[in-house]
């Protein structure tokens, strides 16, 4: 086997070969080095993230599937590699694997004489450059039944799987898609099944997709072109809709396994070619493309206790869509469905340091697949300066109350724990322009000057003349501060500041900050 894979490896590094996806490519086969003639790899399930790729492969002295990975680098996909033989096991049911959304946890199923009943799902997590020892996942996951192809959804908290009342390498019968929660203390809640009107009778192969709500599975009884093939539901808080088929994908033979990443424009498969297989990915159509998912890679720093703060993310206007903590070192991490604008905070457990806040605006085209937050808390004393982030302002200037709630409740609570504290609400405009003639809309606002002209034989007239503008500073300096007024601030702990800088920028950047002098 070593020289087979010395061999291989030679064939590997000695072929280039790229995939070049230029728009939005309807077929898009995945480069030379995965795609290798000697591996014939089938089954491809890559991370949410985009980085990590499992697949099988019968490149063995026996001939068996192996379950291969590799990694995403900056050159592209390195060449494949088997995971290692405790992995690896002949009890395994070859394609019925799964890989976390970071690509560091994979799921195995396997009938080792330790589990619960036939095939168990198994975990192994990935330390380093080493796979741990495989781990049962227990009875709220695994049956006297059989369990295999888990799904973890891309914040964590569920995994969904197939039970089978038979399984097999080549066949499964009986089967049923299941999901479990995982609860606060990190276990997991006990496995129930999703609806009749999914689970017709052999329902199989899950995928939940990166919006959190997107799932494809597969199934011989839903009509089509054939033999099984893959469906679509989506879950919108309540129930889950019913199923209907991606014809773009399917052809008239067995379409089982699957997988997409969190970007959401194309489903991975393999397709038959002459002597073997390929991996390739098939382009979305609009109608049933999943939401792309933005994720957020943040870290705290500031305070002592780095897994202290509070970690929100609320769809603008409207409910908390995560709340969380980060770990020991001060990391944290969101993902953020397409469709919303968001506000992002983190926030003190104590009232005597300030909070951070920005917004993500998920509704444009193009959304990106990672943004990295640093958030820095800081100590409530004299010099502390804290940008505004959270205030949202209309098309016309005026401040959102309804998008800017958030900032209100997060400096009602600053200002209401810090009473001894004098504070300076700073709205500086960059871009100021002013003009004879109103010749742009965003030059709303009016000033007057009065000039007095010399007349030589007559006495001196007076004119008045009037610009446009662009500085709104005053009014919306007076909204923040009415609001907080309203809220039960006292009036002698806030005072407003305002400036306006001339610029070409375009369009014109109004910047809240708050100040204690």
């Amino acid at each position: 086997m070593k020289r087979a894979h010395k061999r291989l490896l030679f064939l590997l590094y000695g072929t280039i070969g790229f995939a070049a996806c230029f728009g939005q490519a309807p077929y898009v086969k995945l480069p030379g080095n995965v795609n290798h003639p000697g591996l014939k790899g089938q089954a491809p399930y890559i991370s949410l993230d985009g980085n990590s790729l499992l697949f099988v492969s019968n490149y063995s002295e026996d001939q068996s599937l192996n379950i291969f990975y590799t990694l995403k680098g900056e050159g592209g996909w390195k060449d494949p590699v088997a995971l290692p033989r405790h992995l690896n096991q002949k009890l395994n049911l070859p394609k019925g694997f799964g890989i976390s959304p970071d690509g560091k946890q994979v799921f195995i199923s396997n009938t080792r004489s330790n589990g619960l009943g036939g095939y168990d799902i198994y975990s192994s997590d990935l330390r380093g450059a080493s796979w741990t020892e495989l781990q049962n996942l227990g009875m709220a996951i695994n049956s006297s039944l059989h369990e295999a192809s888990a799904s973890l959804s891309i914040d964590g908290s569920t995994l969904y799987f197939m039970r089978c009342a038979s399984l097999t390498e080549t066949k499964a019968d009986g089967c049923k898609i299941f999901m479990a929660k995982r609860n606060a203390a990190n276990v997991w809640e006990t496995a129930v099944a999703l609806p009749p009107h999914i689970n017709t009778g052999n329902s199989q192969m899950p995928r939940i997709l990166g919006d959190n709500e997107t799932l494809v599975f597969s199934s011989a009884l839903f009509g089509g072109k054939g033999g099984m093939e893959w469906l679509l539901t989506r879950f919108d808080g309540q129930t889950w809709s019913k199923p209907v088929l991606l014809e773009f994908a399917n052809t008239p033979g067995d379409d089982v396994y699957g997988s997409a990443t969190a970007v959401g424009r194309y489903w991975l498969c393999d397709r038959p070619i002459k002597n073997g297989t390929e991996m390739a990915e098939v382009l979305f159509p609009a109608d049933v493309k999943p939401k792309a998912t933005l994720r957020i890679e943040g870290r705290v720093s500031g305070v002592a206790d780095l897994a202290s703060p509070f970690v929100y993310a609320t769809n603008m206007g409207a409910a908390v869509v995560h709340r969380t903590r980060p770990a020991k070192d001060g990391t944290f991490r969101l993902y953020l469905p397409e469709g919303s604008r968001y506000d992002v905070s983190v926030e003190p457990e104590q009232d005597n340091y300030t909070f951070f806040s920005t917004q993500f605006d998920l509704t444009a085209n193009r959304i990106p697949i990672m943004e990295r937050v640093e958030a820095k808390l800081q100590a409530v004393v004299p010099g502390t300066e804290l940008e505004l982030k959270g205030l949202v302002l209309d098309p016309d200037g005026h401040l959102s109350l309804r998008q800017s709630r958030e900032e209100f409740r997060r400096l009602e609570r600053m200002l209401k724990g810090n009473r001894d504290k004098k504070f300076v609400l700073d709205v500086e405009l960059t871009g100021y322009r002013k003009d004879s003639l109103n010749t742009d809309a965003d030059l709303t606002e009016t000033e007057s000057d009065t000039l007095r002209l010399m007349a030589r034989d007559s006495t001196d007239s007076v004119v008045v003349k009037t610009y446009y503008h662009n500085d709104r500073t005053v009014q919306q300096g007076l909204q923040v501060v009415n609001q907080l007024l309203s809220k039960g601030i006292p009036a002698d702990q806030m005072m407003l500041r305002h400036r306006a800088l001339p610029g070409e920028a375009r369009p014109a950047r109004t910047r809240f900050k708050l100040i204690i002098p």
